[in-house]
């Protein structure tokens, strides 16, 4: 057992500690038995101490005392408890400077809180649940900074910022056997998102042109006993992109060109990133063992952000038909170059069959017909091409929270057109050329091009 403060003390001194001025700041949660009493929880109050950022230090400026209650260790995990000595030591220094202060704990043991709802919620009913998930205090829909500088090095000492969007935090009382899920619903009860505990498998492994320590690990559910939390980034899923280059030509690899998001351990695999969710009502649907838990999430508006409701869903709108028109032609691109591998293949079984020389000429003339549908020209582009135009359309409207230009919805109208025409015609090829292809295949006793379906 460890003395932790009840829910109505912590929210009464966490609220007197931002009525004071140090809201934002970080907080260290500790027991710390003092003689003659039976102990209870100290709230360490720090602020960065700005002449030693690179060294890291923190600077005590504030103790707050709280009253104990009791909980199951195993609920802690995230909150911090400092060894006894530690704190001690720090206790036989108060009268010290600052400074030594800040070294002495800062050193020791550089833990920060920043999100303290759970503490807010905390009760007996937790303990005894097989799961519990907590309201999550309101979300900010804030953006990265679009014009940031050359990223500094992973060596460069630097402080890290709490997660982005929604901090969800949910209890499970056991490690669960199965797969849990976590789905986010909009007011209207549509699907935002959908995070699991097991990890997608890999859509592709091409090489990068960043070191792996920049990326961002899976957005993957844990599933510890006790407290686990999980941030939702206030986004729908990324769209996928295919691999072109800054000139428009088709890599062997995946390039990273752009600074605004890179940041050790934090940069996104996919560039351009999902749409982010306006401002309004949603909903954390946590499934754990055949359970449903739900709690509302309260998303607002970047402050300093002047736009109204009616004009960010019209970004959205366009966003989302441009991503889902994305998604399409990643997946039709896809399809034709695994029918033009089969092409090969067949090639390759006839090359010796001098009878099939109509079958040969049939899959050649085909195979020409795939060239329009993987790149295509200027003036009737491919999948190929549309999913890489249709992604410099995505990364342009994303980077601001504005009524969509004129000229970007022109463009984008002028794709989705490209993308309707393009579609038509390769329904039309596997409809009628395809079929007559395979009809020959047969003939000479090889199997029929994949592809048939919609």
């Amino acid at each position: 057992m460890v003395d932790i403060a009840p829910a109505p003390t912590i929210t009464k001194t966490i609220d007197a500690l931002q009525q004071g001025g140090v809201f934002g700041y970080g907080f260290v949660i500790a027991k710390l038995p003092e003689r003659g009493h039976a102990g209870g929880l100290n709230v360490f109050v720090f602020r960065l101490v700005e002449q030693h950022l690179p060294r890291m230090l923190l600077e005590l400026i504030g103790i707050e005392r709280m009253q104990s209650g009791s909980c199951d260790l195993p609920v802690l995990t995230h909150f911090i408890l400092v060894a006894q000595h530690l704190l001690e030591e720090r206790r036989r220094s108060r009268v010290g400077s600052q400074q030594t202060q800040g070294l002495l704990l800062g050193a020791r043991a550089r833990w920060v809180l920043d999100d303290v709802t759970p503490l807010r919620q905390f009760g007996p009913e937790i303990t005894t649940s097989d799961a519990y998930l907590f309201q999550s205090r309101d979300a900010v829909r804030w953006r990265w900074d679009n014009n940031q500088e050359t990223p500094l090095p992973p060596e460069v000492p630097t402080g890290d910022n709490p997660p982005d969007g929604a901090i969800l935090n949910y209890y499970l009382k056991t490690v669960p056997s199965g797969e849990i899920t976590l789905t986010i619903n909009d007011a209207q009860g549509n699907v935002v998102r959908t995070y699991s505990s097991k990890a997608e498998p890999t859509k592709e492994d091409l090489p990068k042109n960043v070191p792996d320590y920049w990326l961002a690990p899976a957005p993957v559910l844990p599933t510890n006993v006790g407290l686990n939390r999980f941030a939702w980034d206030l986004r729908y899923p990324d769209p996928p992109a295919l691999r072109y280059g800054y000139y428009g030509e088709k890599l062997p690899y995946q390039e990273f060109t752009l600074t605004d998001h890179a940041v050790p351990g934090k940069t996104p695999h996919q560039i351009p990133q999902g749409p982010l969710v306006v401002p309004g009502e949603y909903e954390a649907v946590l499934n754990v063992a055949g359970k449903t838990y739900r709690q509302k999430i309260t998303v607002g508006m970047d402050p300093r952000i002047k736009v109204s409701r009616a004009d960010l869903i019209e970004h959205l709108n366009l966003q989302r038909k441009l991503t889902q028109a994305m998604a399409e032609t990643y997946n039709r691109y896809n399809e034709v170059t695994a029918i033009r591998k089969d092409v090969v293949q067949r090639q390759k079984a006839l090359v010796q069959n001098t009878a099939a020389k109509d079958a040969g000429d049939a899959l050649k003339a085909f195979e020409k017909d795939l060239d329009s549908f993987e790149t295509g020209t200027e003036e009737a582009p491919g999948f190929g091409a549309l999913n890489r135009e249709l992604t410099r359309l995505v990364t342009m409207v994303e980077e601001g929270d504005a009524l969509p230009a004129k000229t970007i919805v022109a463009a984008s109208q002028e794709d989705l057109a490209s993308l309707d025409k393009v579609r038509a015609q390769w329904q039309k090829v596997k409809a009628e050329r395809l079929a007559a292809v395979n009809s020959l295949l047969q003939k000479y006793q090889q199997t029929g091009l994949s592809g048939g379906g919609q």
